[in-house]
């Protein structure tokens, strides 16, 4: 009998415990490593003052030289690994503009529907005088956030072809199609 009893006690300690390894939990994502584009004339660069490993930050740059009175276009990343925030926790819009936001006479709105971003900034006055776009301020800025328990991997950053427009420096000219080029967003 005391046999036996030695026998069961590992089994009965084996089956209290849950029985044997516990698998490890799915890797996930710590941070969003985002690779600038290399070509393109409008381009979303990342702002290194304003990132950090969860929180996107992309300024959109236009072509130096060129004279506008706004911008508006429509982004799109996926839901399930990021998600549109303010660029700073305090921002009325989920969009800032260095450009346009910051004069009298501006509008900027911007809508995020699920992983869909929509912004818009503009002078809408006439006597506010158009803005000739440089390479060292932003058109506009938006940020992601990384999205809690996402697993590592590519996630898609990419503007809904035919959505992005230009309004020239003329008062009443049609707006301009541009072409907006994201780079390389990756979940590590």
């Amino acid at each position: 009998m005391p046999g036996r009893l030695l026998l069961a006690l590992p089994l009965a300690l084996l089956l209290a415990c849950g029985g044997g390894s516990h698998p490890s939990p799915p890797p996930r994502a710590a941070r969003i490593v985002y690779t600038p584009p290399t070509s393109g004339t409008y381009q979303l660069l990342l702002n290194t003052e304003k990132s950090t490993a969860t929180h996107l930050v992309l300024d959109l740059m236009g072509p130096t030289g060129t004279a506008g009175r706004g911008v508006a276009f429509h982004l799109v990343a996926p839901p399930g690994q990021m998600t549109w925030a303010k660029v700073d926790s305090k921002d009325a819009e989920l969009t800032q503009s260095p450009t346009f936001g910051v004069v009298a006479g501006s509008v900027l709105k911007a809508k995020a529907t699920s992983g869909d971003l929509q912004v818009g900034a503009f002078l809408t006055w006439a006597f506010t005088p158009s803005v000739t776009f440089d390479r060292t301020v932003s058109l506009a800025t938006v940020a992601l956030d990384l999205v809690p328990e996402t697993a590592p991997g590519a996630a898609t950053l990419r503007s809904t072809s035919g959505s992005a427009v230009m309004l020239p420096a003329t008062l009443g000219a049609d707006p301009v199609p541009i072409t907006i080029t994201a780079g390389t967003v990756t979940l590590q």
